[in-house]
């Protein structure tokens, strides 16, 4: 959804209003010039492991670059990127890529999926200061690709600006469960300890653009003790055309609320997982497959139409990077089923 912060200060919030205005519940992108870890130097692997450590955010505040003790060489100077950027955060957003990852783990046996090169982890500098940008990607029997993105932005002390951004995108695979299975999204945006937008949905992928009753069925009875917050927000005209009518769009005014939409996200990646390998086991026509593919294409779609996006990256990184940046990791659609096999 695109996301407006009301108040912010400085350059890095100056970055964050661009940064925050293009976001379709997607990426972080800013007018920064950003450089891969391979780039600077330093080898990386962009293979994700099936499943790596959950970790857990500090109790207390968020650490600065100097308490996450993590220093890096990058472009022939140290670095001190946090070796997760979640130690960075403001603490309920690592807390949530905890979550979701503990939830993964539980209920999925967590494939590797292969990121496009220079893409696992890309830092980024602006006016002096900097973004760190960290990718996990997953895939399972159910969904093809399970995407988290955490950004955190910082000054040239390793100080955080305040700025911190969590996604989320659970892709299911059309060929393993068919057309019944949505889509499930989440952001999170915090600027100066406040998240000032937070969102989750499953977003339909069938032709008329509705859950199936189990979801509906599990979502009411699982999570609708989760979605009594105080501070409901407007999704946009474009949003109205992808997510669903259970879709949470919120801004947590407390602590208590902010504890609640994690614990939300928990049941609804939890109901999500279980309902979906619900499918595994039956036979799903190719219109049916198809009919999946025709919905995460469009969902793909939607999320990809903001010009403002990709005019950023493009002055950024040029035409072909941002190209492959959000056809391949952000978006990526799904392969076409063959037209003969439906006809």
């Amino acid at each position: 959804v695109i996301l407006k912060v009301e108040s912010m200060a400085g350059r890095s919030m100056a970055v964050a209003a661009v940064l925050l205005a293009s976001t379709t519940v997607s990426a972080f992108m800013a007018p920064m010039n950003l450089r891969s870890t391979r780039q600077a130097g330093r080898v990386e692997s962009v293979k994700c492991p099936a499943i790596r450590g959950v970790y857990p955010a500090p109790a207390r505040g968020r650490l600065s670059m100097q308490q996450a003790a993590a220093t890096k060489m990058t472009m022939g100077r140290k670095s001190k990127v946090p070796a997760n950027v979640r130690d960075m955060m403001y603490p309920p957003m690592g807390q949530l890529a905890s979550v979701l990852e503990e939830v993964l783990q539980e209920k999925m046996e967590l494939l590797p999926f292969d990121l496009p090169e220079n893409m696992g982890y890309v830092e980024a500098t602006y006016e002096g200061d900097q973004c760190a940008i960290q990718n996990s990607v997953w895939r399972t029997k159910s969904f093809r690709k399970i995407h988290i993105e955490l950004a955190t932005f910082f000054n040239k002390k390793g100080e955080s600006t305040g700025l911190d951004v969590l996604h989320c995108v659970v892709f299911p695979d059309p060929a393993t469960v068919g057309h019944t299975v949505p889509m499930f999204g989440c952001d999170l945006v915090c600027v100066k300890s406040k998240i000032t937008a937070a969102i989750v949905d499953l977003s339909p992928v069938s032709s008329d653009k509705k859950l199936s009753p189990d979801y509906i069925e599990a979502f009411d009875r699982r999570a609708g003790k989760f979605t009594a917050f105080s501070a409901p927000r407007d999704l946009p005209e474009f949003g109205k055309l992808i997510f669903s009518d259970r879709c949470q769009f919120v801004r947590p005014v407390d602590d208590a609320e902010e504890s609640m939409f994690i614990s939300l996200c928990r049941e609804v990646l939890s109901l999500h997982c279980e309902l979906a390998d619900l499918r595994l086991g039956m036979v799903h026509e190719k219109r049916s497959v198809q009919e999946a593919v025709d919905g995460q294409t469009y969902y793909c779609e939607q999320q990809s139409k903001n010009d403002k996006t990709r005019r950023i990256l493009n002055q950024s990184f040029g035409v072909e990077w941002t190209d492959m940046y959000m056809s391949q990791v952000l978006f990526d659609v799904p392969t076409p089923v063959p037209t003969e096999s439906v006809a």
